[in-house]
């Protein structure tokens, strides 16, 4: 019963340790994907922007 009962409190440790892992990573993906779609979205909203601008230059 002793060797359960280590081997109980071992998988409760590495349960936590892979909780918390889980939820690192898991936040860290979150950021990453989000400057990588802002990087995307300024690309795009600069080429639009120029287009915007040269469309409204030339109407006038």
């Amino acid at each position: 019963m002793k060797v359960e009962e280590r081997d109980g409190k071992r998988v409760k440790y590495f349960r936590k340790r892979i909780c918390c892992l889980t939820n690192l990573l898991s936040t860290c993906y979150k950021t990453y994907c989000f400057a990588l779609q802002k990087r995307r979205f300024c690309k795009v909203k600069a080429a639009v922007l120029a287009c915007k601008i040269a469309a409204f230059a030339t109407s006038k």
